[in-house]
């Protein structure tokens, strides 16, 4: 292989399908790919190159892809690690927790963050933006 600055389009696909080659995610060859094109686009502005060879290159397709997701099951064993049935203020403070997580998508660092004293929360309500709480 020729030095960095020297690579050209051609290199760089070959690269990639290696990675793919040794079981690499599609995923993963996309990383590498907008890694390379930043790169490429710092050598360009330095004026170590005068063009990007990945000017040339068209990014991977990541397929979509249905994630594994808890279902119902899951869901009630969680609850009855819990104690579903105890009035314990703090296995309904977990219960309303877990249902939200899981009716919701929400992150742990969003949900700490929600506030009890929000107009919305006496009317079950809440927004959450997605940012991590402390931000």
């Amino acid at each position: 292989m020729p030095p960095l600055v020297s690579l050209t389009a051609e290199h760089i696909r070959e690269y990639l399908n290696s990675l793919y080659e040794r079981g690499n995610k599609p995923a993963t060859v996309v990383n590498r790919f907008r890694s390379l094109q930043q790169f490429y686009r710092w050598l360009v502005e330095e004026g170590e190159r005068t063009d990007s060879p990945m000017d040339r290159i068209s990014p991977p397709r990541v397929p979509d892809q249905i994630l594994p997701h808890y279902g119902p099951n899951d869901i009630q064993k969680v609850l009855d690690t819990i104690g579903v049935k105890s009035r314990d203020v703090l296995a309904l403070r977990d219960r309303a927790m877990i249902i939200t997580f899981f009716d919701t998508g929400l992150r742990a660092r969003e949900l700490c963050g929600l506030k009890m004293e929000s107009p919305e929360a006496t009317a079950c309500l809440f927004w959450s933006r997605g940012k991590a709480a402390g931000r």
